[in-house]
């Protein structure tokens, strides 16, 4: 009899067990995932923007390899297959809402909350759908209704690093370059106030990349030494 019970009682907690991972994933961390970004997160923004993208042979690319449209094949990305932001919410079970949201069809609510372009920046370069100009979108679409349950993304950076290097070639005071990190230090900060005042309370801010690893800031290095250095060293 007590064997008996003592397998019954070692059969409730295995089922127990494995049931818990199934109770976790029906708990969402998040309501949705808002997304402010540059090509590394864009999931067709910056083609639904302008319209273009790019086929083989990609004779349009510069002489650093870096595009100047997405991709056709792999979705109209600038990558060659899902960006970090779309495969960590599929993860979450929150894929629809990383989709792009300059696509429109926003249907009186929000359903894709993923603003990043391709291109963009911290700072006003006067050119692109920059942090400023997607964190406008945003409270547009949503209207005063700003979720604390979501999860607020602000990753770019990486052409600011960029934007401040080329600027050494013109300036090797650094004094530009100083001024461009200064603006895009200062966009990223007013952003994050203003999410918070907003009612968000679940942020991640993430670091610029190391553009020193790049091909395009190795191959600059060859004409202008120290290229790679100053990049290192900026993020």
């Amino acid at each position: 009899m007590k064997r008996k019970q003592l397998k019954n009682w070692l059969l409730g907690i295995i089922t127990a067990l494995l049931l818990i991972p199934c109770i976790s994933l029906a708990d969402k961390p998040f309501e949705r995932i808002v997304v402010f970004g540059d090509s590394l997160s864009d999931p067709g923004n910056a083609f639904y923007l302008s319209g273009r993208k790019l086929k083989p042979p990609y004779d349009s690319l510069d002489a650093f390899l870096i595009p100047d449209a997405p991709y056709a094949r792999g979705g109209n990305h600038f990558s060659n297959g899902a960006t970090w932001i779309e495969q960590l919410a599929n993860k979450l079970d929150l894929r629809g809402s990383v989709k792009p949201a300059f696509k429109g069809e926003k249907e009186g609510k929000l359903k894709r909350t993923n603003y990043a372009v391709g291109g963009a920046r911290a700072h006003d370069d006067g050119i692109n759908i920059n942090l400023t100009a997607q964190m406008n979108a945003f409270f547009a679409d949503a209207q005063g209704m700003v979720s604390g349950d979501a999860l607020y993304v602000i990753a770019l950076g990486g052409n600011d690093v960029r934007d401040a290097v080329a600027a050494l070639s013109i300036d090797p005071t650094g004094s530009a370059s100083g001024e461009i990190l200064g603006s895009a230090l200062i966009t990223i900060s007013d952003s994050v106030f203003a999410l918070y005042n907003s009612g968000a309370r679940k942020l991640l801010i993430a670091n610029s990349p190391d553009l020193s690893l790049t091909p395009a800031i190795q191959s600059l290095d060859i004409f202008s030494p120290g290229a790679s250095l100053a990049a290192a060293h900026i993020r």
